[in-house]
């Protein structure tokens, strides 16, 4: 843990048999910059608002379903993690890191080396249990919403049928 700083490990409120293995500073997420630490069971995100340091947020290790890296408008590298941008020095550390630690938790807790929403799914791969087996099938479908629209008697605007009434001037249907 020599490279999580000490003010950081202090507001850590990590789980039983939980601990911090790795840690990444500078690193800016939405707007806020702090560090990311990685444990052998999560992602946190401790920010520093103003010298004062506060968890932001985590993600168990099973729980990040996507991670990829982007060419941000700027030229350099981007992470993302389950929709949030992690922006740093070296974000491709960061993924490495969280990913040889997904891979070990996973092995752990008897999931394989999935992830994703049913622990079958890398990081931007499938993973097959078994030999020969088949990719999962995709299917798209598309939804059809009709939106009913009545033209008021009074002022002749159209709004929405579900609407009690007309809302430019108030009269009823």
């Amino acid at each position: 843990m020599s490279n999580i700083p000490q003010d950081v490990q202090n507001v850590l409120m990590l789980q039983s048999e939980e601990h911090a293995v790795t840690g990444f500073q500078n690193v800016k997420v939405g707007g806020e910059v702090g560090t990311v630490v990685l444990t052998n069971m999560r992602l946190i995100f401790v920010r520093n608002k103003r010298g004062y340091n506060q968890e932001s947020f985590s993600f168990t290790l099973e729980g990040i379903y996507e991670m990829n890296m982007k060419k941000s408008m700027m030229g350099g590298p981007k992470l993302m993690i389950n929709g949030k941008t992690f922006q740093a020095q070296d974000p491709g550390s960061i993924q490495k890191a969280t990913n040889d630690l997904k891979q070990q938790r996973m092995a752990q807790v008897g999931q394989g080396t999935g992830g994703g929403k049913d622990g079958r799914y890398g990081l931007g791969t499938y993973v097959f249990d078994e030999p020969g087996q088949q990719a999962p099938q995709v299917v798209k479908e598309k939804v059809i919403k009709e939106v009913i629209k009545i033209r008021c008697q009074f002022c002749g605007k159209t709004y929405v049928e579900t609407k009690d009434g007309c809302p430019y001037c108030g009269a009823g249907h």
